[in-house]
């Protein structure tokens, strides 16, 4: 799925219906039919209160939260649509020039404000072994490894069980 324009053919265009910043949208996959979409959140630019990371997370949390609970009822009454939610953020530096709001700080948290990968593994948490669509994070590993298959940090193993809706061992 390509959202920018490129001058060649490459992957599924859909650059023209792409919504930047915004945590709710549909893109037509069958334009010929309209009966199936992408439904995605996208919303990654936090403008608002300066210097107020936890408003930050929060707006974040709430658009990812919301989409996923979307795409849940969604799947489960059997829609054929294709959820895609990325959980990736960053703070706007003009209007918290002294707060450094980076997508590590979002997705990892600062201080005593947990970010909204911790935010996304309780909500999970609440909510096991249901479908979610497709999930993209950053910094899924804390220790700063790229998560695969060989892990060794049993908390982000612990969150890519949960979005896939596994049961969590015992």
């Amino acid at each position: 799925m390509r959202r920018f324009p490129y001058g060649q053919p490459l992957g599924f265009g859909v650059s023209e219906d792409w919504k930047v910043n915004d945590g709710n949208f549909k893109i037509a996959l069958d334009p010929d039919t309209n009966t199936t979409f992408a439904q995605i959140e996208d919303f990654y630019l936090l403008i608002g209160h300066p210097r107020d990371t936890e408003w930050q997370l929060g707006e974040k949390e709430k658009a990812t939260i919301q989409h996923l609970e979307r795409a849940q009822a969604a799947i489960e009454s059997g829609s054929r649509d294709l959820w895609i939610t990325f959980s990736s953020a960053v703070g706007d530096r003009r209007t918290a020039p002294d707060e450094d709001v980076t997508p590590r700080v979002m997705a990892l948290g600062r201080d005593h404000v947990q970010g909204i990968n911790e935010r996304l593994k309780a909500w999970c948490r609440q909510h096991p072994s249901k479908p979610l669509g497709i999930v993209l994070m950053d910094f899924v590993n804390v220790k700063g490894k790229v998560l695969d298959a060989q892990a060794d940090d049993e908390e982000d193993v612990d969150l890519i069980r949960l979005l896939a809706g596994m049961q969590l061992p015992n």
